[in-house]
């Protein structure tokens, strides 16, 4: 069984007692603070931290009124160098509309992209986009269909998506690479110790910052270090095991231990006269943790009744219960991975080997943003598994829709330009909507018409990749419903749908679809009471796993 550390990825678990207690623990104490490649004001900046971010001291040697600093990733430690000044041995609050001499009006960006119009509404021109935690001030508390009206770089004024912005600064630490730069490493040879995509793109960051801005934008003289690590990739490697799905029965005994906090909201302001304040903080962090993991953040932003926020998910994890497993037709977590299992992820569960290949840059189809698109002369990577697995849909009536899958992926390389938030579709992710949902767009002819938008076809339900032959192309389904307390758990009811694929009379899946009111987009919360959440269980030799989640989508961009 997974301990709490181990199933949050070692992220933010530990208590702040904990933390504080910790001499190589520092916090950040001011907002937008660079983070540099080398002791040196004049390194090239890999970063930025924000007030209340946390960072690890690698040693105790100031040089030049820098300190080197590190910080934890599931990818590794990410390595850097800040102004002395800027570090606390004490903990820090993270900046907040109203608080500690702050302007009330002030507000930070939620996504990368963010467009501003000259109107509240999506046919205004676009004036500008804005980055994660640009600074803005709010002119105007009543939004006009879910646009307010900001002032952007002390001048400009306009009209944003009111859900982009946040009364407290939303990512406290950005790196540009999940392993940064270290000054004096040798990138080349730590390629060559442990073969990766993340340390090719190191090695090709390196090459591509200590270019002249004038040569950035290419052409780019070959470097046969950099070629050599692409051919290796090419030819492929097989990716380390991946990490445990979660054990359902260890996300309920965590929520019921959390449960006996206040949790109404899960902002991070605790008042200071609160008793037990430091496991009331740390119960409030695993329950994001739990959010994030379970795909419930919708929930942990929006509440519906006296007991919003944390309450509502410990009050759902509580509620949602599912027969006891025993041992069926999946045996190990190398026989399964979810629809979202990205190519690496899915070459460490099931022992394949995956190839990287890149798309070079050309210069002549560069202009405008794109010219800053890109790390040296690389476009874009894709990566796929040498031999295919199956991609499995799943449908409410226990059909099976198998379909040959390399789990192929494809990222583009943005370099010195924010990264946008990735796809985004209407609808569900990985199975079909009721109509009834689609109605939020509007009436049964608008709701048809966002229904062919969606790739996923009726009646599907979620999905998942396997490589071992399924036994019958339809499984024994079954299917009863509960109702729910929606000022407890955000939901009015619920649909378990049980999926036993080999027909032994033992469920080897379950499906569990919540309704209730919906995250809906630009005006908040639905109207009305949809079917807009999915959660998935997998039975595991014998153990219920979370395989994985989806939501509907209400709608993509502002």
């Amino acid at each position: 069984m997974l301990t709490l550390v181990g199933w949050l990825g070692g992220v933010g678990t530990a208590s702040a007692q904990t933390k504080a207690a910790d001499p190589q623990t520092r916090w950040i104490t001011g907002d937008e603070v660079r983070i540099r490649a080398a002791a040196s004001a004049d390194a090239e900046v890999i970063g930025a931290a924000w007030r209340g971010a946390e960072v690890k001291l690698r040693n105790a040697v100031e040089k030049d009124g820098f300190c080197a600093v590190g910080v934890e990733r599931n990818e590794g430690v990410s390595e850097g160098y800040i102004a002395c000044r800027f570090l606390s041995a004490t903990p820090i609050t993270s900046s907040r509309a109203g608080a500690d001499g702050i302007d009330v009006a002030q507000r930070w960006v939620n996504g990368n992209g963010v467009i501003v119009r000259d109107a509240p509404n999506i046919q205004g021109n676009v004036v500008t986009r804005l980055s994660m935690n640009g600074a803005v001030k709010l002119l105007s508390n009543a939004p006009s269909a879910g646009y307010c009206e900001i002032q952007f770089a002390n001048v400009g004024k306009g009209y944003t998506a009111c859900l982009y912005l946040k009364a407290e600064v939303p990512v406290l630490l950005r790196m540009r690479l999940a392993l940064a730069l270290r000054g004096g490493a040798d990138l080349e040879k730590d390629f060559w110790l442990k073969p990766s995509w993340r340390a090719l793109e190191s090695y090709a960051t390196d090459l591509h910052q200590n270019l002249p801005p004038s040569a950035k934008a290419g052409p780019w003289a070959k470097d046969d270090a950099l070629e050599k690590m692409k051919a290796h990739l090419a030819l492929g490697l097989r990716a380390d095991q991946p990490n445990e799905l979660l054990d359902w029965s260890e996300v309920k005994r965590i929520a019921a231990s959390s449960a006996e906090q206040d949790l109404t909201s899960l902002s991070k302001d605790v008042p200071q006269d609160l008793k037990n304040k430091e496991s009331v903080l740390t119960a409030r962090e695993t329950v994001r943790h739990i959010a994030k993991r379970l795909g419930l953040h919708h929930l942990a932003e929006h509440s519906a009744g006296r007991r919003g926020g944390g309450n509502q998910i410990l009050g759902l994890i509580g509620a949602l219960n599912v027969p006891p497993a025993s041992q069926s037709y999946f045996s190990g977590l190398s026989e399964i991975a979810p629809p979202n299992a990205s190519t690496e992820e899915a070459s460490g569960r099931f022992g394949i080997v995956f190839r990287t290949l890149v798309t070079r840059r050309k210069v002549d189809e560069i202009h405008d943003v794109e010219r800053r698109m890109g790390v040296y002369d690389m476009k874009s990577y894709s990566q796929a598994l040498v031999s295919p697995v199956s991609f499995v849909r799943l449908f409410r009536d226990g059909a099976l829709r198998l379909q040959p899958s390399h789990v192929r992926k494809e990222r583009f390389l943005f370099g010195d330009v924010d990264e946008t938030g990735g796809d985004c579709i209407d609808g569900f992710g990985y199975g079909a909507a009721e109509v009834s949902v689609w109605r939020y767009f509007g009436d049964d002819k608008i709701a048809a018409e966002m229904r062919k938008t969606n790739p996923n076809p009726d009646g599907s339900l979620f999905a998942f990749y396997t490589r071992r032959p399924l036994p019958r192309m339809r499984a024994e389904a079954s299917v009863w419903a509960v109702d729910f307390d929606r000022g407890q758990t955000g939901f009015i009811r619920g649909e378990y749908r049980s999926f036993d694929l080999d027909h032994d009379g033992i469920p080897d899946i379950i499906v569990w679809e919540g309704q209730g009111k919906g995250p809906g987009h630009l005006e908040g919360p639905t109207k009305t009471d949809d079917k807009w959440y999915r959660l998935v269980l997998v039975n595991i030799n014998g153990a219920w796993k979370v395989l994985g989640s989806d939501s509907f989508g209400y709608g993509c961009g502002c």
